[in-house]
């Protein structure tokens, strides 16, 4: 597996130095689509350039990089995008620093190759970066948790872009600006805000270049890799079904049940992940004799840890701590069973 991992990399450097790599490029005589139209105002124009970075990520054949800044440290990644109406698309993300372990997406099979431990398979639509996961969201839904408004016009690595944030409509979430390319819609950039204004996470590129036609060279390297087996869910779990969570703000929808192990315990723990699109957590309930100790952390990743003396809840996800508190306190039993 690891020569064919080896292979494919040096197959997709390839491809980066076919494209002739230059800060931000494009080719004159593939006019990109026209600006949204004018008039509208800000929550309406906001929307349009969202929804048109969302269809560039899905429609362009792209090469970039961008580097990756949060509390944990800064990474450098290599993004590929090709899409091809026979087959598909085909999407590479990898970091280039330490071992290789990228994640290809074809069409709706992601997996993830790991240097360490056994590599995996999983269904998914786009692969999870370290950008907000609602860059793939519909607007629709976005919309009843977040303003989407217009910031202006921005100058981003010399390049001209549109500023969009995102605004939550109460006090109890993260905010994001995005900026996007004027000409071809592309996401350069994002930003993640804690509620008091504290910049806690950004992905910035630092290269990007499309063209109008398919990748081929990066859809033969990867039709050659041995992708990994599909990894078996958690078991579905009926007693996750006596749990209500109250404290849950509006627009976050229950998106995942099933019992799960928590290392280093033993015992089995109920988990539920809920998202609103933009955001996700995830709440443990475990009623087993071990148990996590209670613990508050807070980061760009929250981690609570209630004891509500039957059981221990635990809320994991990039969430405020005060949220993550309110979450973990108001998780009890249906009808108090």
């Amino acid at each position: 597996m690891r020569s064919r991992i080896s292979c494919f990399l040096f197959t997709v450097v390839g491809v980066v130095m076919l494209l002739q790599p230059t800060a931000f490029a494009q080719s004159e005589d593939e006019l990109p689509q026209q600006d949204p139209p004018q008039r509208l105002d800000a929550r309406e124009a906001g929307e349009a350039w969202f929804s048109r970075m969302q269809e560039a990520l899905r429609t362009l054949n792209f090469s970039a990089k961008f580097v990756a800044i949060d509390p944990f440290g800064m990474q450098m990644y290599r993004w590929l995008h090709s899409v091809n109406a026979e087959n598909g698309e085909v999407e590479v993300l990898e970091q280039l620093d330490g071992p290789p372990q990228p994640i290809i997406r074809v069409n709706n099979r992601l997996s993830y190759f790991q240097s360490v431990g056994d590599s995996y398979s999983t269904e998914g639509s786009h692969i999870i970066g370290p950008w907000p996961e609602g860059i793939h969201t519909p607007v629709s839904r976005l919309s009843s948790s977040y303003d989407i408004v217009l910031a202006g016009g921005v100058r981003v690595l010399d390049t001209q872009a549109i500023h969009v944030r995102l605004l939550p409509k109460d006090a109890e979430r993260y905010n994001y600006s995005f900026y996007i390319d004027r000409n071809t819609g592309m996401l350069l950039g994002a930003k993640t805000f804690a509620p008091q204004g504290e910049l806690l996470s950004q992905v910035l590129l630092s290269h990007f270049e499309y063209q109008q036609h398919p990748i081929e060279d990066l859809e033969r390297s990867v039709s050659e890799v041995q992708m990994p087996r599909m990894l078996s869910t958690g078991r579905e779990s009926d007693s996750t079904q006596s749990w209500v969570v109250e404290g849950k703000p509006i627009g976050f929808q229950l998106v995942r049940q099933q019992m799960v192990e928590l290392s280093p315990f033993t015992s089995l723990a109920d988990h539920m992940l809920f998202s609103d699109g933009m955001t996700q957590f995830s709440v443990y309930v475990n009623s087993g004799e071990e148990r996590p100790a209670p613990v508050r952390v807070q980061s760009l990743y929250s981690v609570v840890s209630v004891d509500k003396g039957p059981f221990t809840v635990t809320v994991v996800g990039k969430i405020p701590i005060p949220l993550a508190e309110r979450v973990a306190r108001s998780v009890e039993r249906v009808n108090g069973q």
